[in-house]
């Protein structure tokens, strides 16, 4: 059994696809097998990947039903122990990123380090082997720098009635539910597109955000979740690492409203001082 199962998803990007594909062939690790699913794309994708094909472990080129269909296809076909999901116009950050991980990786579940191209600094990522619900509800895991058990799959695939986010159930149902291992890294794996569909498409997210979690998490606790991040509550003691992040975040809030309304004090102090002379 390979390392990795590396899985490219592709609809009409040659472009990107191109550099995808070179990014993994170049890995100076081989403990890897490598598919790529295309959406039966007209653009020139099908002729790049025949042109690759001997490299390849698996390809098709077929009209899918969307992205999670897609890398639900990848994933029967894998046999790796970890997937990884490199889809095109997103590549590795170096030549060597799987041989800097492969001896790292100790988790079901272990995300590694992302430069989002054209959106800020390098080095994007999670910065603690702990992870909360309010980490999720908060900011998704990519799952361009993610490695994940492939033996996780056994329990289901990606829930393909999701357009954007049915790899962020993924993650709740097994990082929350299913107490699955978890572990974050400091190693940069991968530059990543932010003109892939989830990043143009965030009334979409937003929507599928919110019913992900309805589904998941019990009603009570999901119509209590509002409450904890816009109240203060003692019952945010109860939920480690929940506390001191919501605390932070209240107390900058807290300090740009009171600057403001400083500002506007002084503003109708001086437009009065002024208006008399």
């Amino acid at each position: 059994m390979k390392k990795f199962s590396i899985i490219t998803v592709n609809y009409n990007n040659c472009k990107g696809l191109k550099k995808t594909i070179e990014s993994v062939l170049q890995q100076t690790c081989k403990e890897y097998e490598y598919i790529i699913i295309d959406g039966g794309s007209n653009d020139g994708s099908k002729e790049l990947i025949e042109q690759y094909k001997d490299k390849l472990t698996y390809w098709e080129s077929a009209p899918d039903r969307g992205i999670y269909h897609a890398m639900n296809k990848g994933i029967r076909k894998a046999t790796g122990e970890y997937c990884n999901f490199l889809n095109s116009g997103d590549f590795f950050y170096t030549s060597s990123t799987l041989s800097d991980i492969s001896s790292l990786l100790q988790a079901d579940i272990v995300i590694g380090r992302d430069h989002r191209m054209g959106c800020g600094p390098e080095g994007h990522g999670f910065d603690k082997d702990t992870i909360f619900l309010f980490d999720l509800w908060r900011e998704p895991l990519n799952h361009q720098s993610a490695f994940i058990k492939r033996s996780l799959f056994a329990q289901g695939l990606y829930d393909e009635s999701y357009k954007l986010l049915a790899d962020q159930k993924f993650f709740v149902k097994a990082l929350i539910l299913e107490n699955c291992s978890f572990q974050s890294l400091s190693t940069l794996v991968v530059y990543y597109d932010m003109n892939g569909v989830s990043a143009q498409k965030a009334d979409l997210f937003q929507e599928e955000k919110h019913r992900l979690f309805r589904e998941l998490i019990p009603p009570r606790i999901y119509e209590d979740y509002d409450k904890f991040i816009r109240y203060d509550s003692p019952l945010l003691e109860l939920i480690p690492g929940f506390n001191k992040t919501y605390r932070l975040h209240k107390f900058i809030y807290g300090e740009v409203k009171a600057t403001l309304s400083i500002y506007l004090n002084l503003k109708n102090l001086y437009r009065k001082i002024f208006s008399r002379s």
